[in-house]
C-alpha cells in the first residue's frame, strides 16, 4: 500500500516521534511510505527517522542551525535510504 504521512515539521517532539515511529513500522511491514513536511531537524530524532523518505519543499528547509556539511550529510543519508 502507498501511504503519505503529512507532518508540518519533523523534530524532537512527541507528535513528530509518533509519526516517525508509525512510518518506520509501516515501512518494516512492507508499505511504500513518504513523509511530507515543511521542515526537518534531525537533531535528537531516533535513528529510524534517517531511514524514511521525506518530501520537503524546495530550498534549505533542513534545520537552519545546521552547518552546510551537516545538511549535506543528512541529505545524502536521505538519498541513499530511498529505494
Amino acid at each position: 500500500m502507498k501511504i503519505l504521512i503529512i507532518q508540518p515539521r519533523i523534530r524532537l517532539g512527541s507528535s513528530e516521534m509518533v509519526s516517525v515511529n508509525l512510518a518506520a513500522k509501516l515501512v518494516r511491514q512492507g508499505h511504500e511510505l513518504d513523509v511530507a513536511c515543511a521542515f526537518m531537524d534531525p537533531e535528537g530524532t531516533p535513528c529510524q527517522a534517517s531511514q524514511l523518505r521525506y518530501l520537503l519543499p524546495p530550498g534549505n528547509r533542513v534545520a537552519p542551525g545546521l552547518s552546510p556539511l551537516e545538511v549535506s550529510a543528512f541529505r545524502s543519508r536521505m538519498a541513499t535510504s530511498m529505494p
